[in-house]
Order: structure tokens, then C-alpha cells, then sequence
């Protein structure tokens, strides 16, 4: 008996206050919680916690390819190229411009002459004013649909669309400075006239008035031509 005491008792306590402490921690150790998975959250009427992940075979489109497959293109003049590094105005050759109102009268104006895709892409872009009676032609390879836009171009415009035969088809009054909005032609057009915002009503130019210069003029007889 008293070896009992001496020897085992002491070890039953031990292993007793050793059996007390391991329920002490584990009663204070947070028992985990369990987040329901995406089958479940859905049927709680709760979106997923965490957006799937893509698997290696998934491709991942950039930005670029997702506009060009939803067909999101440049507007012209652009005419699907984008303006990479066009920021500051540009200057090119000019020669007179006649707009012949229906009533006889005849306003002149100081026309640069737009041809290549960089001139026609640039436009009157970055130029804070146009002055009274200068104008901008832009000429295409072909008559057809134009939409313009004011992309970088800090002052309003009247935008004029010319026929085949020289004649005004559409006109867009003050164009607003910096807007994507296209500004179409309404019908198939290879001219186009850019002068100041106003200058269209306040001149009286309006549908059906003749343009001539002498590049338009030999441009439109080469596109009849063809």
C-alpha cells in the first residue's frame, strides 16, 4: 500500500492535470468556420464569395481585342487607324475655296488641303481658334457613308459634307469640341469641309450651294472617271 502511494498515485495525478490542461486549450482555440461553397451560396440567394478562377486553357483577352472583336473601331477620319501621337496641330499646304449660295453670292475661303490618312487623321485637332474664312478639305479614295468626330479638337466646328458633284449634301452645325458622338454624313460622300462653328449660318450656306477650288474640282472629275 505504501508503495502505492509513493509511486503510482503521483502518477495518476500528473497524467489527470495533464488531461485538464489539453481540454483548457482546446476549449479556447476557435473552432473553424465552414463557408459555404458556390452551389450553396447560390441557393441562399448570395452571388460567390470568390470570382472563379480561369483554368491554364482560358484565355484572357486585352482590352484591345475585346474593342476590336465588338467592332468598337476609330470613327473616320481616322478611318480605323488610331491617333497615336498626334498631339500638336498641324499646318498644311492651302489654296481658295468658293461656296456659291443659291443666291449668287460667293464666299471664299483659305482651304487646306487634307489627303494622306496622318493629315485626314489629325484634322483640326489641338488648335485653340479657326479663323474666319479658313476651312479645312478632307478628300477620300471613294464616295461613300462618313462619320466624323471632335476627338481632341478644342473648338466647335461646322462640319460640310460634299457630293460627287460638288454640291453641299449635309451640314452639322457647332460640332462639340472633344465628343465621340460620330457626325454622319446622311449619305454617301468623298468631300469633306470643316470651318469655324457659326460661319455656315451666319455665311447662309445650306444644302444644294456648289463648292468649288481647283483640287476638288480635278479630284471629283478623276472619281467620276473611274
Amino acid at each position: 500500500m505504501k508503495f502505492l502511494l509513493n509511486y503510482f498515485l503521483p502518477i495518476i495525478i500528473f497524467m489527470g492535470l495533464v488531461f485538464v490542461l489539453v481540454v483548457l486549450v482546446m476549449a479556447s482555440s476557435p473552432m473553424p468556420i465552414t463557408e459555404p461553397v458556390p452551389d450553396q451560396q447560390m441557393q441562399q440567394g448570395k452571388g460567390p464569395m470568390v470570382p472563379p478562377v480561369p483554368s491554364e486553357n482560358t484565355a484572357i483577352k486585352s482590352p484591345e481585342v475585346v474593342k476590336s472583336e465588338n467592332k468598337l473601331v476609330v470613327p473616320p477620319p481616322i478611318e480605323g487607324k488610331k491617333p497615336e501621337d498626334l498631339n500638336v496641330p498641324q499646318a498644311l499646304p492651302s489654296e481658295p475655296l468658293t461656296i456659291t449660295l443659291s443666291n449668287g453670292e460667293d464666299i471664299v475661303f483659305e482651304t487646306e488641303l487634307a489627303k494622306t490618312p496622318k493629315e485626314k487623321a489629325i484634322g483640326m485637332m489641338f488648335r485653340g481658334s479657326v479663323p474666319e474664312n479658313t476651312a479645312m478639305l478632307f478628300l477620300f479614295d471613294e464616295s461613300k457613308e462618313r462619320n466624323f468626330w471632335m476627338k481632341n479638337t478644342f473648338v466647335p466646328l461646322d462640319i460640310i459634307f460634299i457630293n460627287i458633284d460638288g454640291i453641299v449634301h449635309h451640314i452639322h452645325a457647332e460640332a462639340v469640341p472633344g465628343s465621340l458622338a460620330p457626325v454622319k454624313s446622311n449619305g454617301e460622300v468623298p468631300a469633306v469641309l470643316e470651318i469655324s462653328g457659326g460661319e455656315a449660318e451666319r455665311f447662309g450656306i445650306k444644302v444644294g450651294d456648289q463648292v468649288e477650288s481647283d483640287t476638288l474640282s480635278l479630284y471629283l472629275n478623276q472619281l467620276k472617271a473611274e
